[in-house]
């Protein structure tokens, strides 16, 4: 395909996203790498744009590099390490200065005077990227996407992740009010969860597991690549009122199950420690739009 690029306009605000972050990689941390998508309708000319948060990076001023609709490119931290780790026939487009954080930042990157993107992103948004293995995956990259709210990122499905290509996850077809084999779980929350429409458990994976000290954590599987559904832990005192923030959940640890599905585990936040022992745990699943 052919397209033709005015070189002289600043990249448009929101063309183009960081598709995916690997930011604390395993064994050597100078695999970590940056990978951005345009995620427009019209090709992109990245010349001059740059960032002026996260880690130290500028595309050449005198150079063009142009993103087709569609098209990703990765910026590593050490071509030898990438290269090494990945295959040495990787493409690169370019080589930052700058670790990225293990704990979280924000990575901003402008076009001139204009803001092309700008996350923050933390480590405690999807345990299994901070150091477990997989990368911090945007969840179907488009236009327009809240790019600090986490529900919009997962694990990538593959440990290392996948810098230059695509990591799709699975859609939900069918009823999803339809509950098959009668256990009170209905298909859509199967999908989310990973568990069988044709097998009955209630429970669907949801776990409370007390602690040798006296506490307990909340846990729950789910599957790795869900991108239909969004998942959201939540608590209650009363069955009333439900909550999902740092103050009465906090991430404790995720891992993945030889059947490729996530285990996650919570622990209460001190809102919820103070309430006692009768507390109350449940999972909500709604359709992404």
């Amino acid at each position: 395909a052919f397209f033709q690029v005015n070189t002289s306009l600043p990249v448009p605000p929101g063309a183009l996203v960081p598709s995916e972050i690997h930011f604390h990689p395993t064994g050597d941390g100078d695999t970590e790498f940056i990978e951005l998508m345009n995620v427009s309708t019209a090709a992109v000319n990245l010349r001059g744009c740059r960032f002026t948060e996260g880690v130290d990076f500028a595309f050449s001023e005198f150079r063009d590099t142009v993103l087709a609709p569609g098209q990703r490119l990765v910026l590593v931290d050490s071509e030898f390490a990438h290269r090494h780790h990945y295959g040495w026939d990787r493409t690169i487009a370019g080589i930052y200065s700058g670790n990225l954080s293990n704990q979280g930042e924000r990575l901003t990157l402008v076009s001139g005077s204009d803001t092309v993107f700008s996350v923050t992103f933390a480590d405690s948004w999807h345990l299994l990227a901070d150091g477990g293995g997989a990368s911090l995956t945007l969840v179907r990259p488009r236009p327009g996407l809240d790019l600090d709210d986490p529900a919009n990122w997962r694990p990538s499905t593959t440990d290392d992740g996948t810098p230059g290509a695509n990591d799709p996850g699975t859609p939900f077809s069918g009823d999803p009010f339809a509950d098959v084999d009668g256990d009170g779980v209905n298909a859509f929350t199967e999908y989310a969860l990973g568990s069988s429409d044709t097998s009955r458990d209630h429970t669907a994976g949801i776990r409370i597991e007390p602690q040798p000290d006296g506490s307990m954590l909340f846990s729950f599987l789910r599957a790795p690549a869900a991108d239909d559904a969004i998942v959201v832990a939540e608590v209650s005192g009363d069955l009333a009122t439900w909550h999902s923030d740092a103050a009465w959940l906090v991430p404790h640890s995720q891992e993945r199950q030889p059947d490729g599905r996530l285990l996650t585990r919570y622990a209460p936040g001190p809102t919820l420690a103070a309430l006692g022992p009768r507390v109350f745990f449940h999972l909500r699943a709604t359709a992404r739009q």
